[in-house]
């Protein structure tokens, strides 16, 4: 199983619109300053930090570090709270041809 080189963090503001399907938190012209790969199989947590507050001022981040299975279900299983699912996402290919927006995207 693949795991992470190091956590990763990204970080999030809060965007202030009445629109209840516009997103909550963003940031735009965000610009990597690293390459990030996370290569399929790898095994990870994630945890948005919507109430993260640093030296007073609000820090919401989402974190994705490598899986621990402590935080698994207490049931014995080791899915970390997630219920698998058989989810068909659409292919790359599906999306370019039909120009989906979030809400219209059946899943």
């Amino acid at each position: 199983m693949e795991t992470l080189d190091k956590p990763i963090y990204f970080n999030v503001y809060k965007n202030d619109n009445s629109n209840p399907k516009a997103p909550t938190h963003s940031w735009s012209g965000f610009i990597f300053k690293e390459d990030i790969i996370i290569k399929a199989g790898t095994k990870v947590d994630m945890k948005f930090w919507g109430n993260s507050e640093r030296d007073g001022k609000p820090n919401p981040h989402l974190q994705i570090v490598n899986h621990d299975p402590k935080y698994a279900k207490k049931d014995g299983d080791d899915k970390g709270g997630v219920v698998d699912r058989d989810i068909n996402y659409p292919s790359k290919s599906e999306i370019n041809d039909k120009d989906f927006l979030d809400d219209e995207i059946k899943l």
